[in-house]
Order: structure tokens, then sequence, then C-alpha cells
């Protein structure tokens, strides 16, 4: 069966070109308008069609495994199989649907990009699309119906609800939890109420005490946005996930934690590009560990992105130093100029230069 497709090399508009392994973690830092995010949906628009314009990513090369009638085996096995109309085979999964002979024709044709393959390989998570997916899920019949939002994965399956509400629970000490099998499809969040007798989740008695919890989509952005990153990535079976600014409306310690979890809970053989302005999301990535970690910084000179990759056993050394790892050393990454001193007194005067450098910035 293939395994996905993955990027081979990724080459940027200065040309500088990013070789990739099929299992890497890219983490895209950089001033604002450098294009961290263009590049995100440079390289989701050219998986669809190599010809799409984008002004950070120049090309891309694309790898894949398997032939068309493996690739049919797999999305029999990870995506809802449908007749629409009878006897014309489809495959649907989040926002997109394919009959099977065009799925066939793009696998056979990927020197052109996926076309509507596409998002069953890449997918692009930005902040509307997580705040989104903490809003009810529309009612469908769940046997029948193509699986249209997050939730109803954990409608059909309350093994995913539960590992989303432990990894919830442990960021923010609130329980995650769906409602179960009525029309609305919102979760809720709270202390699991405990069945009596012979009552299960779906039990009228059940629904009436989960139906008095909070719903999730009444919180605030940030409690809405972890909830939306971590429905997301457990669902999907997309190689290549995208996920631009995943810091958003969060505090630091739940970005460093959500870093931690998006590389730890991440699927075997899927690339996933993270463009970040947190160095607590970068922090949580390293912790995550792993040798397959890329950092990249994007800036803008002119009309060209310059892309350079940090050197990775620069970066473990850094890491693995216990004097290192606990200082402010990594936020450098996020500046154009670091001045390193040897003790304290030279860092508070130079603190001070800084400041008054600011101020008289000010004044002019």
């Amino acid at each position: 069966m293939p395994q996905g497709i993955w990027l081979e090399s990724v080459t940027f508009s200065d040309c500088s070109v990013l070789n990739l392994g099929r299992n890497d973690v890219v983490v895209i830092v950089g001033p604002n308008n450098a294009g961290k995010s263009a590049a995100l949906r440079g390289i989701r628009d050219k998986v669809h069609s190599i010809q799409a314009a984008n002004p950070v990513v120049k090309s891309l090369s694309i790898g894949s495994e398997g032939s068309p009638d493996e690739l049919i085996e797999w999305l029999e096995n990870s995506t809802r199989v449908v007749e629409q109309p009878p006897g014309n085979i489809q495959y649907q999964t989040l926002g997109a649907a394919i009959p099977r002979k065009q799925a066939m024709k793009f696998w056979g044709a990927q020197s052109d990009g996926l076309q509507q393959l596409a998002p069953f390989f890449c997918r692009l998570l930005n902040a509307d699309e997580r705040l989104r997916a903490a809003n009810p899920a529309p009612s469908i019949a769940i046997t029948q119906e193509a699986l249209a939002h997050p939730i109803h994965y954990l409608q059909k399956d309350d093994t995913i609800e539960k590992r989303i509400s432990e990894q919830f629970r442990k960021a923010l000490e609130m329980t995650l939890l769906y409602i179960g099998t009525r029309e609305a499809g919102p979760l809720y969040i709270g202390t699991r109420p405990i069945p009596q007798g012979s009552d299960d989740r779906v039990s009228a008695s059940y629904l009436d005490e989960l139906e008095k919890l909070p719903t999730l989509h009444s919180q605030g952005d940030g409690v809405r946005s972890f909830a939306g990153v971590l429905l997301n990535t457990s669902v999907g079976h997309e190689s290549i996930l995208l996920v631009d600014e995943p810091e958003a409306f969060l505090h630091p310690p739940q970005a460093r934690l959500l870093g931690q979890m998006l590389v730890e809970d991440k699927q075997s053989d899927r690339q996933l590009f993270i463009a970040t302005h947190s160095g607590d999301i970068l922090k949580g990535v390293l912790n995550a560990g792993g040798n397959n970690v890329r950092v990249v910084r994007l800036r803008r000179e002119g009309g060209v992105n310059v892309m350079r990759q940090l050197d990775n056993e620069r970066i473990s050394q850094l890491w693995n130093d216990p004097l290192l790892r606990y200082s402010d050393i990594l936020d450098g990454i996020f500046h154009e100029k670091v001045v390193v001193t040897e003790g304290d007194a030279d860092a508070r005067f130079y603190l001070r230069l800084r400041g008054a450098s600011l101020i008289h910035r000010r004044r002019l």
C-alpha cells in the first residue's frame, strides 16, 4: 500500500533548496512579512498543481510510493467510500471528494501535481480552520454520509474522543467530551458524567447530564484553538500537514506543550511543517526529541525570500547542554541581531544600550 505523498525538496525564491526526509518536522521562523504563511500556502498549492504561482516557493519535488491499485486500496481503508450516483465510486475526506477513475488518473500524472487528489495527502491548518473545528458539527447519518467535520470522527470512534480528551486535560486541566448521537454535534468540557446502572454514552439520562456542561464553542479563542489543533491533527490521514501559527491565542506554557504534542503524536511517515513566531512552540518541538527536526529561517530582501537552515548538529548541542537549554539563547533565532555576553553585568549593559536606542528612535 502507498504510504502517502511526501516532499523530497522545496526550492525557495532565492533558489536555496531544502532537502527533506519523509518523516521530517520543519519549523519555519522569521519576522513578519518574511513569507512563512505564504510558504505553507505555496506548498499546498503546488502539491495540487506544480504550476501554481507563489512568491516564496519557487518549486518543489514530490515523492510517492505505490501503484494505482495500491492507492485505491489505501483510499478504501482511509476514507469514506460512497456510490454517488449509483455505480460511480467516490472517496471522501474532510472537505474533498474524488471519483475512483479520477484518483487513478491523477496518481499517474504526479509531475503536474495531484489536482483533486491533493487534499487527501496535504492539508493546511490555519487559525480560522482551527476555530471552526470547535463549532458544533452538522448532523449527518454517520454510517451513510461523508464525515464533514472532525467531530464526526469522534462520533464514529470513541477511542479518538478519549485520546484527545486526555491531551486536552493535560494542557488545560479540562476534559473534552462528545455529546453522543443527538442531532447537534457540539463538544463539551468538564467532568465526565458517570453512567448509572445500564446507561451508556447514548442513554438519554447520560446525555441529559452531559448537556448541563459548558460547550466548547462558547469558550475563549485560546481553548477553542487548542482543541481545533488536536481535533484536526488526530483524525486526518494526510501525509503532509502544514500548521500556520499554532501558538495563536495561547499562553506560553500551552504553546510549548502544543509544540511537543504535535511532534510526539505525529503519525509515522507524516511530514509536519510549522510556521511560528513563538519560541515556546520551537522549544516544545525540540523537547519532543528526534533527529528529524529542521529549523528554517526566512527573511525578505526586496522581492526575494531568503531561506537559511540552522545546522541540526548545532541545535542538538545547544538543546542538550543543561546550561544553555534553560537560557534564552534559542530566542535569538527570532531576531536579526544577537549579543551574547559572559556575565549578568555585561547583559545589563547591553540592555541599557538597547533601551537608550529605543528611546532615541522614538524621539526621532
